[in-house]
């Protein structure tokens, strides 16, 4: 017998095909979100001036409670000057807030901001997909839950934009994982649902029905697991 592993052959390991297929999602989000983040025109018909507006309005005077009545729209094309046209964008101020920051200079780089959301919604995916496996145990179970999870072609689009609902993105992706029993399953759940409140009202709505959908399911069926695969789908 042996005694030394010296010229023993390491077995190669085969990555399994539910990996493949979460990682194919997610760098295809990521082509997504950084093409447009590159090439899409600015301003997109997705309010993206009037996001980039509130932004560079926090960073001027920071604000938790601002007077959404006062805030104007950026002149084009050098965003370096403010129009008298009034912003029609009332959200939260956390994603601005957050933002903020990246927007200095005499005028705010579109592509940073951009690229600052596209890695916002990465993350929200990835977060998404770990949190995923838990529910799924087989390997088909996990392919398919991957091709679910890249079944909204326009998020990866909105992920290279200057657009609230990526913070929202990840908002949901914390309640999700909560939901799903992720380690420390309330903090996160707790730290989607205050996410979602200081970003945008209506993915705060959504996803507080959603959590008591599960907390309703959850106490009347005798099966928990399945009670908490039928709320989250």
């Amino acid at each position: 017998m042996p005694t030394s592993l010296r010229g023993a052959v390491r077995p190669v390991e085969v990555r399994s095909t539910s990996t493949v297929a979460a990682a194919l999602v997610v760098l295809a989000h990521l082509l997504i979100a950084l093409a447009t983040a590159w090439h899409a025109p600015f301003p997109t018909e997705f309010d993206e001036l009037q996001h980039l507006s509130v932004i560079r309005a926090q960073q001027e005077a920071p604000s938790l409670f601002p007077d959404h009545r006062a805030e104007r729209i950026l002149s084009l094309p050098s965003l370096a000057a403010w129009t008298d046209k009034p912003n029609y964008i009332p959200h939260p101020p956390l994603y601005y807030l957050a933002l903020a920051p990246l927007s200095g200079g005499p005028a705010p780089s579109v592509l940073t901001l951009r690229l600052a959301n596209a890695a916002m919604s990465a993350v929200a995916l990835c977060l998404v997909l770990l949190a995923g496996w838990r529910l799924f145990p087989t390997e088909a179970g996990r392919v398919v839950f991957a091709l679910m999870a890249a079944a909204f072609p326009k998020a990866a689009v909105i992920g290279g934009m200057i657009n609230n609902d990526n913070l929202a993105m990840l908002a949901a992706a914390l309640v999700f994982a909560g939901l799903a029993g992720a380690p420390g399953g309330v903090v996160l759940l707790a730290a989607g649902l205050a996410l979602a409140g200081w970003s945008k009202l209506t993915a705060m709505v959504a996803l507080g029905a959603v959590t008591l959908a599960w907390l309703w399911i959850e106490g009347r069926a005798r099966d928990a697991a399945w009670a908490r695969n039928g709320a989250i789908l």
